[in-house]
């Protein structure tokens, strides 16, 4: 083993004393090395002394800003101030989203804007909160808010199991919008019919029944007659209902009536079917109230009948010798209201005209008329399966 002279690196003897390349003293290296590390511990220990003091500190005030910003953001009224932020600002997808309300075909943000603005208000950009201390328990906070100092709403603000720097409970907003899928709603409509909820077309399976037969057919006879039906849309869970309308298949525009929170669709006749109908109706009715008053005879009028039917058994047998005696009989002010179609083959008219007779020396008298006439398309005809007075 060598000895390195710490001045000029030459090699010598382990047990030399002095470098026989330079007469350096290689003692003097060792006292060299002892005396560094003799001046080096007391800087290694003044800087454990400011170092970890310094990391003590550092953590108490990381630790003292945490506490202090989780009071400050994670308590009831915070979370509850969020949430109202979300209303006042109409920010509708947020609200959805922390709702857990998906969209679909039917509830879209368009309706979820109805329902908020029906729920707050129009005008909601402005609140009030204010708690109601008497109310709340260990988990829950409850809270009063108002909008633009008109509507008032409860919140009820939950504390979850979710923590926050492990020690922050975060809360949920119990609101009213956690049940907002209350609306349901019910559309009768005659088969055929396009029926469209929040412009969604409504298929087969929003249908609650088999088809309820029109009451205005119950006449025929024929137990295998493919009577119209009328059809009753259900769907649930709606979070509203921001329009309802039907169309044929031609793409003619239904009127939709709403009676007792029920929607009822009224299809009319098409411009080419009225234009056969309306002519038929009128003239048939003209002879229905001519037979009534003994000026038709019932062979003039069955023409127009499907024979197959209770109106016609019933108009054969009719009397009508108790009409007073006259000389003339007419028509005037012929009027057509409800022009209804029920589906392809099924169409009803109503025609009202003032039927007068004259007797005697001029005299005159008036009868008022109103039928509705109710038609079925039969081997291609159009003929009348039933007549009421309206």
């Amino acid at each position: 083993m060598e000895k390195i002279c710490y001045r000029c690196d030459a090699k010598n003897d382990m047990y030399a004393t002095v470098c026989q390349n330079c007469g350096y003293d290689l003692y003097e290296e060792v006292k060299l090395i002892s005396s560094k590390k003799r001046k080096t511990r007391p800087v290694f220990y003044i800087m454990f002394g400011l170092v970890i003091p310094l990391i003590l500190v550092t953590i108490y005030f990381i630790g003292l800003y945490i506490y202090l910003y989780g009071l400050e953001n994670y308590n009831s009224e915070v979370f509850l101030n969020k949430y109202i932020d979300l209303i006042k600002s109409d920010n509708y997808e947020e609200i959805m989203k922390y709702n857990g309300i998906k969209e679909d075909k039917f509830n879209t943000k368009r309706e979820f804007a109805m329902y908020i603005k029906r729920e707050y208000g129009a005008n909601h950009d402005k609140a009030i909160i204010v708690k109601n201390s008497t109310l709340s328990t260990e988990k829950d906070d409850f809270y009063k808010v108002q909008f633009n100092g008109k509507k008032v709403k409860e919140f009820k603000v939950s504390k979850t199991d979710e923590k926050k720097f492990n020690y922050f409970n975060t809360w949920l907003v119990n609101t009213p919008e956690q049940d907002i899928y209350t609306e349901s709603v019910k559309i009768y409509a005659p088969s055929g019919i396009d029926v469209f909820l929040n412009d969604a077309l409504l298929t087969e399976e929003y249908v609650a029944n088999d088809g309820e037969k029109y009451s205005y057919y119950s006449g025929i006879k024929d137990l295998d007659y493919k009577h119209p039906k009328i059809l009753c849309y259900e769907v649930n869970d709606l979070i509203g209902v921001s329009s309802v309308h039907a169309k044929r298949k031609d793409g003619e525009l239904c009127n939709i009536d709403l009676k007792d929170d029920n929607y009822e669709v009224i299809a009319n006749i098409s411009p080419d079917v009225l234009k056969e109908l309306k002519p038929m109706a009128e003239e048939f009715a003209k002879k229905y109230a001519a037979f009534v008053a003994e000026d038709c005879k019932f062979s003039e009028l069955s023409e127009y009948i499907y024979k197959n039917t209770q109106i016609y058994d019933t108009l054969g047998e009719f009397y009508n010798g108790w009409f007073p005696e006259h000389s003339t009989f007419g028509y005037e002010n012929i009027e057509f209201g409800n022009m209804l179609w029920y589906d392809e083959n099924h169409a009803s008219i109503q025609v009202k005209f003032n039927y007068y007779i004259t007797y005697g020396n001029n005299k005159r008298r008036d009868y008022p008329v109103a039928y509705e006439v109710y038609y079925a398309k039969i081997d291609g005809k159009w003929l009348v399966t039933d007549v009421k007075n309206f």
